[in-house]
């Protein structure tokens, strides 16, 4: 990555364990788009947040456009960019009803359709940017992890208190939440096994290296799910 985390904290603004989970989907995030973006593709960051992600894709050589409704987020963004010689595209506009010319060859919806009462209308929307072939890499929280399993035992609590959340994601709900929609599922996992939300950052990276090898055992004990999916023509 080019960003140091002196950069990305002066962007993000996140300390602790926030910051290592941001860190960690980051690289995840950047691994898939390698894997199954071909080199210079043109991408679409769906709400980019701090656009840091923009930025290191970007420097990867892929044509990226940030979107973001925060004006001043991609403000910060930009002037970070520039002083590694950076111009990625960055869109303020909100994410329910922004367009674009052409077609994309990949969308990135990283924590985004969770926000939404009714992910699929904004899914299908923004396929219609995709070009068929296209992919879209989605995370979500999972609110069948081992957190929110172990929550629900032993303090009777519901796993996620973001009042920003309007739709909550297992992974059967996922896959069929998106059925019927031009697209097919070419990758499905969890990630990020964690149990505390500590505000020590050594501690909370600690922590979810040593508990990462659970996923041998429990594939979906992860906090999140990430999703990889193919956008397919209307008559396939």
């Amino acid at each position: 990555m080019i960003l140091t985390g002196k950069d990305v904290v002066e962007l993000t603004g996140l300390t602790g364990f926030r910051d290592v989970n941001h860190e960690l989907r980051k690289q995840l995030l950047i691994d898939l788009a390698a894997r199954h973006f071909p080199p210079g593709a043109r991408i679409a960051d769906i709400g980019c947040a701090a656009g840091d992600l923009t930025i290191e894709l970007q420097a990867l050589g892929f044509r990226m456009t940030g979107v973001e409704f925060e004006p001043e987020r991609l403000q910060r963004a930009r002037s970070i960019a520039s002083q590694f010689n950076l111009e990625p595209q960055f869109i303020s506009q909100d994410l329910t009803s922004w367009a674009a010319e052409g077609d994309f060859d990949g969308l990135i919806m990283g924590e985004i359709l969770e926000h939404f009462s009714e992910p699929r209308i904004i899914l299908e929307h923004h396929l219609s940017l995709l070009r068929p072939g296209g992919k879209v890499l989605v995370t979500v929280p999972n609110m069948a992890s081992l957190r929110a399993r172990l929550k629900l035992l032993f303090f009777g609590e519901f796993a996620d208190h973001n009042p920003e959340h309007r739709y909550y994601f297992t992974r059967r709900r996922f896959v069929e939440h998106f059925q019927g929609l031009p697209i097919k599922l070419v990758y499905l996992s969890s990630f990020l096994v964690e149990l505390t939300f500590s505000p020590n950052r050594g501690l909370a990276r600690i922590e979810r290296t040593l508990l990462a090898p659970l996923k041998r055992l429990l594939p979906w004990c992860g906090t999140h799910l990430v999703g990889v999916l193919e956008k397919i023509s209307s008559n396939a």
